[in-house]
C-alpha cells in the first residue's frame, strides 16, 4: 500500500497536545522544550527534530525525554523517514511505561515497518495491536493494513476476512470505500470473480473515493467472466476519461474484441496501440495477439513470422510459451518434426509449468512414437516433470498425470525398456478413473509383461483390455497375445479357446505368426504335441514368409526330438536339413536334440552333437552355448585340458549371452584341476581387475589373495581381502575375514587378529569356521595378555572341538594350562599340563608343557621335580635352542636360589649367560649371580656382575635393579668396614 488516503488520515491523527505552560521560573530544559513545542506546532519538522535531538543529548534522564521521543517520531513520519521514526517510537515505549500515546506509538511502529517494506514484522505488530486495542480509534486503521499485507502475500482468504472487518468498522465513508476496494481485489485474486464484481460495483457507488481504478479493474473482471461486451462498455469509459489507465484500458478493449472473434476491430485497435509508447511493457502481448489474428484469418506464414519475431524481440515475454506452442503445432503440420521438437524442448526448459508445454510435448512425442522414434520421444518426455503444470490448470494437470506416464511408458516399451515401461503404465492407470483412457494402457502393459515372460501379468492385462474394449482396435491382438500367455502359463484349454476367437485378418500379420510360433513352442514344451503339430503346420504353409515356413518345418522336427526311437528323431532332423541345408534353425534343432540326450544321460552322444553345432555352424548364435556345454561335459569327464581349450576359445570370441567373468572363472577351475595353479591365479587376477561388479568377484578375489600369499605378498593379499569384506558377500566375506586374521597372526598383530576373528563368533558361519576363528581369537587374547577372556574362549573352543582330531587340539591344551598358571591356579595348571603331556605325546611344543610343569612344581616347592621338568626343556630337540630353554635354565638357578644353595645357583645361572644369546635372560642370570655373591658377602664379585648388567644391558629390566644393588653394596661395605674397626 502506498501513501494513500488511509495514510493521510492516519497522519492527521498526530498528537496536538505538544504544548506546555511555562513555569514561573524558566530554566534550560523548559526553555528548550518550549522551543521544540513551538517548532512542532508550526509544523517546522526539521527544526523541531533538531530541538528534540538537542534536548535528548543535553537531558537524557529528564522526565520529558521519554515523551519527546514520541513527538520526534511523529515529525519523522511527516518527513517520511519511517525507519528513523520507528526507532524513535521504540525509544518512547522503552522509557515511558504509562502514557496516552502508547497505543499510537505501537500503531506507528507497525505502520513504519509496512512503509519500509518489512511486511513480516509489520504483520506481526499489527496483529498484536488489533488483538490488544480493539477499543482504540486506530483499530479500524490497522485492519486495512493487514488486508493489504495478506493480499501482497497471496493469502486471499485472510485478506478477505481483514477487509470485511475493516468495512464493518470503518469510521468514515472514505475508509469504507477503501476497504470495499481492498475486498474486491482480494476476491478477484482468489478467483471469486462474481463476488469481486459485486464489490467493485459497490465501490463505484461511493462518492468519497476516486473510482477510476475500480472501474478499470471491474472491466477486467467482466472480461475474465466472459462478459466481453460489458467489459468494453466499462473500459471505454475509462479510456475516454482522464487517468493513468487509459492506454491499458484500450488494450483490454482490443482483447475483448479478440475474444469475441471480431478480428477487424481487434486488429485495428492493436495496430493503434502498437504505436503508443506508454504501452511499451505490453508490446509483446500486442504482437502476440496480432500474430494470432493473422493465423486465424489464414495468414499462416505471416502469423508464424510474427511469432518468431516476438520470441526474438521479447525472450522473457509471458506470451513466449503460447508462441512456441503454435510454432510447434505448425511444424508438426508441415512435417518438420525436428523444428517442432526444438520448440517443445525450449518450452520444457523455459516454461515447465505453463499449459502450452504439455500440449506441445503431446504433439511432438505422439508424432515421434507414430514414427517409432522411441529414443527421441523418450528424451523429450523425460525432460519434463509430472508436476510441471501449474496447479491452477486443474483439467490440464489432471490429464497430464495420465498422459505423461502413459507416453513415457509407450516410449520405453518401444525402446525395449520393458520393466520401466511397466512401472510407468501402471502409474498412468492409477492416475485416472476413466476406464476408456485406461484401456490402451492395459494393452501396452500386457505387451510389457509379455516381452519379459511375465505370463500371468500379461494375461491379466490383456483380459482387462478386452473387458473394457471388447471390440476395440486392439481386441484381436489382445486375444492373440492372451492365448499365448495362457498357454505359457499352462492353461492350454483356455489358450486354445481364446485362440479360436482370434480374427487373423484383424491382426497385424507378423504379430499373428510370431504369436502362433510362441504358442506352438509353448504347446511343445508342455508336451501337447498334437496342438503343437497343428500350429507348426500352420506356420509351415508356403504362403507365409520364409522365416515362418522354416520355423514351422523346424517345429515339426522338434515335435519328434524326444521320440523314444532315436532313428525317428534323426530322420526328422535330416528332413529339416534336406529342405533347407543353410537354415539358421538347424542349430536350434540340434541343440534341442542334444538336450534330450543329456536328459537321458547320453552325454557322449550329446557331446558329439554340440561339437557338430560349433564346428559346422560357427556363425550361429547357438554355437557359443554349444561350445560352453561341450566344455562342461568334458570337465565332468575330467578331460580338463580339452575343457580349458574350449573356455579359452570362448574368451577370445565371446558371445553377447556369455559373461566373460564366468568364462574366466570356469577356465580358472579347469586349470586348478590340471594342477596349473599359477595359470589359474592369472584368471582370478583378470576377474579381479576387469569385472569389479561380477557376482564371481569375491570368490575370484579370495582365490587371488590365496595365490598372493603363496607368492609372499601379504600386503597385496590384505588389500584384496579387505575389499571382499567391504562388498559383504555372505559366502566369501567370512572366509576373507578369517584369512585377514591369519595374515595378522603371521605378523604378530594380535590386536588385528582379535578384531577379525571376533566377527566370526557365530553359528551362522558354520561350526568349522566358528571353531577355527574361536581358536585364533583366543590365541590373540592370550598374546595380548587378556588372560581371563582368553581362558573362557579357549574353554569354549575346547568344548566345540572335543572328540575331533583337529590340528590345534594340542595347542589348546597347552594354552589352557598356561592360562591357569597366569590366573594363579597352579594346581589346575599342573593337572592340565600333565594331562596334555599324556594326551599329546608327539606334540612339537612338548617342551612348553615341560616348562610349565616346572613352574607349577616349583610353586609347590617340589624343586627337584621342577628341575627335572626344566631339564627336559633344555634337552628337547625342538625346544633346546629356544628362549624357553634359556628361561628353563634360569629357572633351575632360581630353584637353587630359593633353597639357598648359592653355589649351585651360580653354576646354573652361569649356563644361561654362557650358552644362550637372549639378552634379557643373560642380564637376569648375571644379576642373580651378583645377588648370590652379595648374600655371601663377596662384595667385589657381586659389584663386578652388577656393573656388567648395568653397563652391558642398559635396555633390560634388570639394569635398573643392578644399579640399586650397587648402591646397597656400597652401603653394606662401608657398614662392614666400621664394624671391623670397632671389633679391633
Amino acid at each position: 500500500m502506498m501513501r494513500n488516503t488511509r495514510l493521510l488520515l492516519a497522519l492527521a491523527l498526530m498528537a496536538t497536545s505538544f504544548v506546555m505552560t511555562r513555569p514561573v521560573c524558566a530554566d534550560g530544559p523548559t526553555d528548550l522544550y518550549a522551543v521544540a513545542a513551538s517548532q512542532y506546532a508550526r509544523k517546522d519538522w526539521e527544526a523541531a527534530i533538531i530541538a528534540f535531538d538537542r534536548f535528548i543529548d543535553d537531558y537524557p534522564n529528564h522526565s520529558l525525554t521519554g515523551p519527546i521521543y514520541f513527538y520526534r517520531g511523529e515529525a519523522l513520519v511527516q518527513l517520511e523517514d519511517f525507519a528513523s521514526a520507528r526507532e524513535s517510537y521504540e525509544q518512547f515505549l522503552q522509557q515511558v511505561q504509562t502514557h496516552a500515546s502508547r497505543p499510537q506509538a505501537e500503531f506507528r511502529i507497525a505502520e513504519c515497518y509496512y512503509l519500509t517494506g518489512d511486511l513480516k514484522l509489520a504483520k506481526s505488530d499489527f496483529e498484536t495491536f488489533v488483538a490488544a486495542r480493539q477499543d482504540h480509534h486506530l483499530y479500524s486503521h490497522a485492519l486495512p493494513y493487514l488486508g493489504e499485507i495478506a493480499l501482497t502475500n497471496k493469502k486471499y482468504d485472510e485478506a478477505e476476512t481483514r477487509f470485511h472487518a475493516a468495512l464493518e468498522t470503518a469510521p468514515s465513508p472514505l475508509m469504507a470505500a477503501e476497504a470495499e476496494l481492498g475486498l474486491a481485489r482480494a476476491l478477484r485474486e482468489s478467483g471469486q470473480l462474481t463476488a469481486a464484481r459485486k464489490a467493485y460495483r459497490n465501490v463505484l457507488k461511493q462518492e468519497a473515493i476516486e473510482t477510476g481504478d475500480a472501474q478499470f479493474e471491474l472491466g477486467v473482471v467482466e472480461y475474465r467472466l466472459g462478459n466481453h461486451r460489458v467489459a468494453v462498455d466499462l473500459l471505454s469509459e475509462v479510456a475516454n476519461a482522464a487517468g493513468p489507465n487509459i492506454a491499458v484500458a484500450k488494450l483490454w478493449i482490443a482483447k475483448a474484441y479478440y475474444e469475441v472473434r471480431d478480428w477487424p476491430q481487434a486488429e485495428q485497435r492493436l495496430q493503434e496501440l502498437s504505436q503508443d509508447e506508454s504501452l511499451q511493457a505490453y508490446r509483446d502481448e500486442i504482437d502476440y495477439l496480432t500474430a494470432r489474428i493473422r493465423l486465424e484469418q489464414g495468414g499462416t506464414s505471416e502469423g508464424l513470422a510474427l511469432l518468431e519475431q516476438l520470441l526474438a524481440n521479447y525472450p522473457a515475454s509471458a506470451w513466449c510459451d503460447e508462441s512456441l506452442f503454435y510454432l510447434t503445432e505448425a511444424a508438426i503440420v508441415t512435417g518438420d518434426i525436428d523444428k517442432a521438437s526444438a520448440a517443445a524442448e525450449r518450452l520444457i526448459l523455459e516454461y515447465p509449468t505453463r499449459e502450452a508445454t504439455p500440449k506441445a510435448v503431446r504433439l511432438v512425442a505422439g508424432k515421434r512414437l507414430e514414427k517409432e522414434e522411441y529414443v527421441a520421444a523418450l528424451q523429450l518426455l523425460e525432460a519434463i516433470g509430472s508436476g510441471d503444470v501449474a496447479p491452477e490448470m486443474n483439467k490440464t494437470a489432471a490429464a497430464w498425470q495420465f498422459d505423461l506416464p502413459y507416453l513415457r511408458g509407450i516410449a520405453h516399451l518401444g525402446a525395449g525398456n520393458t520393466a520401466r515401461a511397466a512401472e510407468l503404465l501402471t502409474a498412468a492407470i492409477d492416475a485416472t478413473k476413466d476406464v476408456e483412457k485406461q484401456a490402451p494402457a492395459y494393452y501396452a502393459l500386457g505387451l510389457a509383461a509379455d516381452r519379459t515372460g511375465q505370463d500371468a501379468e500379461a494375461a491379466q492385462n490383456f483380459a482387462k483390455y478386452l473387458e473394457i474394449a471388447p471390440h476395440g482396435d486392439e481386441a484381436s491382438a489382445s486375444r492373440l497375445l492372451l492365448s499365448a500367455a495362457l498357454a505359457r502359463n499352462g492353461q492350454f484349454d483356455d489358450a486354445q479357446a481364446t485362440y479360436a476367437l482370434v480374427e487373423r485378418a484383424q491382426c497385424e500379420p507378423r504379430l499373428f505368426l510370431l504369436t502362433t510360433r510362441r504358442l506352438a513352442e509353448a504347446a511343445l514344451k508342455a508336451g501337447d504335441k498334437q496342438w503343437a503339430g497343428q500350429l507348426f503346420g500352420l506356420l509351415a504353409d508356403e504362403a507365409n514368409p520364409e522365416e515362418f515356413v522354416k520355423a514351422g518345418v523346424a517345429g515339426l522336427s522338434w515335435v519328434q526330438l524326444d521320440a523314444a526311437d532315436d532313428a525317428t528323431s534323426i530322420a526328422a532332423i535330416q528332413q529339416l536339413i534336406e529342405k533347407d541345408p543353410t537354415s539358421a534353425l538347424i542349430p536350434s534343432v540340434l541343440t534341442g536334440r542334444a538336450k534330450v540326450l543329456l536328459e537321458r544321460n547320453q552325454a557322449a552322444e550329446a557331446l558329439t552333437i554340440y561339437q557338430q553345432i560349433y564346428r559346422d555352424y560357427p556363425e550361429s548364435d547357438l554355437a557359443p552355448g554349444a561350445m560352453l556345454t561341450a566344455a562342461q561335459i568334458l570337465n565332468d569327464r575330467q578331460e580338463f585340458g580339452r575343457s580349458a581349450e574350449l573356455y579359452r576359445t570362448l574368451i577370445q570370441a565371446p558371445s553377447e549371452e556369455m559373461q566373460l567373468d564366468d568364462l574366466h572363472y570356469r577356465l580358472g577351475w579347469a586349470l586348478v584341476d590340471q594342477g596349473r595353479l599359477e595359470a589359474a591365479a592369472d584368471q582370478w587376477r583378470m576377474i579381479c581387475e576387469n569385472y569389479p561388479d561380477s557376482q564371481l568377484w569375491s570368490d575370484a578375489a579370495y582365490r587371488r589373495a590365496e595365490s598372493l600369499l603363496t607368492a609372499g605378498d601379504p600386503h597385496a593379499a590384505t588389500d584384496l581381502l579387505t575389499q571382499i569384506v567391504a562388498k559383504g558377500d555372505s559366502q566369501v566375506a567370512p572366509h576373507a575375514t578369517y584369512l585377514l586374521g591369519q595374515i595378522a597372526a603371521g605378523q604378530a598383530d594380535w590386536e588385528a587378529v582379535a578384531q577379525h576373528m571376533a566377527k566370526l563368533q557365530s553359528p551362522e558361519y558354520g561350526e568349522q569356521l566358528q571353531m577355527m576363528a574361536g581358536f585364533w581369537h583366543a590365541e590373540a587374547l592370550f598374546h595380548q595378555q587378556k588372560f581371563g577372556e582368553a581362558a573362557k574362549l579357549f574353554d569354549s573352543v575346547e568344548t566345540l572341538s572335543r572328540g575331533r582330531e583337529l590340528p590345534w587340539n594340542s595347542t589348546i591344551a597347552l594354552r589352557r594350562a598356561q592360562l591357569a598358571a597366569h590366573l594363579g591356579q597352579w594346581d589346575e595348571s599342573l593337572r592340565l599340563a600333565e594331562l596334555a603331556s599324556v594326551s599329546f605325546p608327539d606334540f612339537q611344543q612338548r617342551f612348553e608343557l615341560d616348562y610349565l610343569r616346572g613352574r607349577c612344581l616349583a610353586r609347590q616347592a617340589r624343586f627337584g621335580e621342577a628341575r627335572d621338568a626344566y631339564q627336559l626343556v633344555i634337552d628337547s630337540r625342538v625346544g633346546g635352542a629356544t628362549e624357553t630353554a634359556a628361561m628353563a635354565q634360569w629357572m633351575i638357578g632360581e630353584t637353587y636360589f630359593h633353597q639357598k644353595n648359592y653355589q649351585a645357583a651360580i653354576q646354573a645361572y652361569s649356563r644361561v649367560a654362557a650358552l644362550y644369546n637372549f639378552p634379557r635372560w643373560k642380564a637376569g642370570s648375571l644379576l642373580q649371580i651378583g645377588k648370590c655373591y652379595e648374600i655371601s658377602r663377596q662384595w667385589e664379585k657381586a659389584q663386578k656382575y652388577y656393573d656388567e648388567v648395568a653397563a652391558g644391558y642398559p635396555e633390560t629390566f634388570f639394569a635398573g635393579e643392578a644399579q640399586q644393588r650397587l648402591s646397597v653394596i656400597k652401603q653394606r661395605r662401608e657398614t662392614a668396614g666400621v664394624k671391623t674397626t670397632e671389633r679391633r
